[in-house]
């Protein structure tokens, strides 16, 4: 089953918004074009959820609270105000990074990662992610 992420379901835009793509007018305040953060918060979860597959999130129990956190972490930073800071050292803490078999060498696997194993895997993750 092919599924589409439609904005128009998700954070459908708002009646001036329409009505000044349409012709053009400007509405009396720019910011009645806004869409609301909620819905620009959803509509980017649900853009994540489908490109990014299950399996990256990690294993497990670990790879569902990984794939949670993230999503919290995408609503969080979306949501900030204008000078509010969030890291991406803060968008990645919490996640369990042993999880992931992706950031670790075939034969390691199962094995306890030295520091500095652990250091290019976060290093790895937050390339990634950014």
């Amino acid at each position: 089953m092919h599924t589409n992420i439609c904005l128009d379901t998700i954070a459908p835009l708002p009646e001036d918004t329409i009505t000044f793509l349409d012709t053009g007018v400007m509405p009396e305040a720019i910011t009645d074009l806004a869409i609301p953060a909620a819905q620009v918060s959803a509509f980017c979860q649900a853009v994540i959820k489908r490109i990014i597959p299950n399996a990256l999130w990690g294993e497990a129990e670990a790879g569902e609270h990984n794939k949670r956190l993230i999503l919290k972490n995408v609503d969080i930073f979306l949501r900030a105000r204008k000078f509010e800071t969030f890291t991406l050292q803060a968008f990645l803490d919490g996640l369990k990074i042993g999880s992931m078999p992706w950031l670790s060498l075939p034969h390691q696997a199962g094995h306890h990662m030295s520091q500095s194993d652990f250091t290019k895997r976060k290093e790895l993750l937050s390339e990634f992610s950014y």
